[in-house]
């Protein structure tokens, strides 16, 4: 406890306080009357919270109060995101021993969630709901599942002063297209250079396909292929898995660049970074807005017209990636040829193959699939509209994996640890190679032999060469990947027909599947 909070239980309780900041300035008491905050504390009372929990709650109070009066908002659920993230600033300069750490800001928001709750009760309005707005102002300060607070904003500031907004108007709209056009751009350069070149070409390869090829210069593209291009980037910066972290693109470069963004694109990439990718079919159209459903959930999302919208939307099927708390943003929307009919048997394909999914993650939500897998998913929509033959894609079936005893785990660490380093060296994603190593696990397991140093490096090689032929990734030379590992080709062969009689193994087997083996896998006949 600080300094400040113990002098506030020797010399005054928690009432005091509350009694002298309303008895210094009336001008309070029609933001939040002194009545229901006394009222809340003696509640919190009686329920046993102690004195300094009290005090913390107030001072919490107080500086929302201070806020709402320096700028004139009249009710505390008007307060936006924003408004939150400056109030967590004040508090923090305050000598109550509070910080900008994440488990400080967590309690905030614990207190203001419970406090709404309350103050919305005593006007009998319980149709807020305050649930998802904390959540919101939570999630501005995470980039995904990384804690990192935004900095303090100018209340001038232009992308946040758009939150506080009921109507935007039409020329901050274009505003903020053009910004996040030119920083969309910004971030696909940073990824045309040397150091991804490996990445851009596995994105483009993934996102095309094993029948087609992309050699055109940006420069010299036609309009028909600046469509493919803005497509490919909405895929490469929101949903492909770099060869070395495994992270996306566009989170790699908000850490790598934060310092040369303006507080304004920083809001845009963190609000970016919460987008998802969406599957949505569009039943009508007023003058502003577009109606469209969820094309697994049926939600009714309500976006923006924009010249995306195709004349024959009702027989056609939509994707992208958007951001709707708050200010709605699109990045760049797919559109392909759907009947009702088609729609619906895409949907059964799609769900089909969440479920393989679900062969190597059990607990895997639609979100999860829809993020690793989105090429596989754009290939899908594409084939199945290209075609238009609601069953030109069977349904697959596939085992789960059983869990790996812990001893079994710490037996093999250190043949693990070689399995994967030696799978990075020769070219596989880090995802790629924990998949792999799941797969050495489950043969180890299933083999249920003492394995002897001279085994073990016939076992890996098994492990590398199987891996590799299940995900269509043939290796041209097997022989070189057996020399380095010592393993006699006899053994290999003994142990790559184990792998497929013990476990169980067929081509592209979802339990061991990479992004690479679910789009392969649509085109294997």
């Amino acid at each position: 406890m600080s300094k400040k909070a113990r002098d506030f239980q020797k010399n005054d309780n928690v009432y005091s306080l509350v009694e002298k900041f309303y008895k210094n300035s009336s001008v309070y008491e029609p933001f939040i009357e002194q009545k229901t905050i006394e009222k809340y504390l003696r509640r919190k009372a009686w329920d046993k919270t102690l004195e300094e929990e009290l005090c913390f709650i107030w001072f919490a109070l107080e500086t929302t109060l201070v806020y709402m009066s320096e700028y004139e908002i009249r009710e505390l659920d008007t307060l936006g995101i924003y408004d939150h993230l400056e109030i967590l600033y004040r508090l923090s300069e305050k000598e109550i021993g509070f910080t900008l750490s994440e488990d400080d800001t967590k309690h905030y928001y614990a207190i203001i969630r419970e406090f709404y709750k309350y103050w919305l009760a005593e006007l009998g309005d319980t149709d807020e709901n305050v649930d998802e707005f904390i959540e919101a102002c939570r999630a501005l300060l995470y980039v995904k599942d990384v804690y990192h607070i935004p900095p303090r904003h100018d209340a001038e500031e232009f992308y946040s002063s758009l939150d506080t907004k009921e109507v935007i108007p039409p020329e901050d709209i274009d505003k903020l297209n053009q910004m996040l056009d030119a920083l969309l751009k910004r971030v696909g350069k940073y990824f045309q250079s040397r150091r991804y070149q490996r990445d851009f070409e596995r994105a483009l390869a993934l996102y095309t396909g094993p029948e087609e090829h992309i050699d055109d210069d940006w420069d010299t593209l036609s309009i028909h292929h600046e469509d493919f291009w803005q497509s490919f980037w909405d895929y490469f910066l929101f949903d492909y898995h770099l060869i070395a972290t495994d992270q996306i693109p566009l989170f790699v470069y908000f850490f790598a660049e934060e310092k040369n963004l303006t507080i304004s694109e920083q809001d845009i990439v963190r609000d970016l970074l919460h987008s998802e990718f969406r599957i949505f079919y569009v039943t009508g159209t007023t003058e502003d807005v577009v109606n469209a459903h969820d094309l697994f959930t049926d939600e009714l999302i309500e976006m923006p017209v924009s010249d995306w919208l195709i004349a024959d939307y009702d027989h056609m099927i939509y994707f992208g990636h958007m951001h709707a708390n708050g200010i709605m943003m699109l990045n760049y929307v797919t559109s392909l040829p759907a009947s009702q009919k088609l729609r619906t048997r895409m949907k059964e394909i799609l769900e089909n193959e969440l479920e393989l999914f679900r062969c190597r993650v059990p607990e895997a939500t639609l979100a999860d699939f829809l993020s690793r897998e989105s090429a596989a998913v754009r290939h899908i929509l594409h084939i199945m509209s290209a075609f238009a033959q609601l069953n030109l894609l069977t349904d697959r079936k596939s085992k789960r994996r059983s869990p790996i005893p812990k001893k079994v785990v710490e037996k093999f660490t250190s043949a693990r640890n070689h399995l994967a380093l030696f799978a990075l060296k020769i070219g596989f994603s880090c995802f790629a190679a924990k998949l792999l190593t799941n797969l050495f696990d489950d043969y180890i397991c299933k083999a249920k032999v003492e394995v002897s140093p001279y085994e073990l490096s016939s076992i890996l090689t098994a492990c590398i060469i199987a891996f590799g032929n299940l995900n269509g990734l043939h290796f041209e030379n097997v022989s070189n990947i057996e020399s380095v590992l010592g393993a006699p080709p006899n053994r290999v062969a003994y142990h790559l027909r184990g792998i497929e009689e013990r476990l169980g193994c067929t081509m592209f087997d979802a339990r061991y599947l990479v992004e690479e083996g679910f789009v392969f896998s649509l085109y294997y006949e």
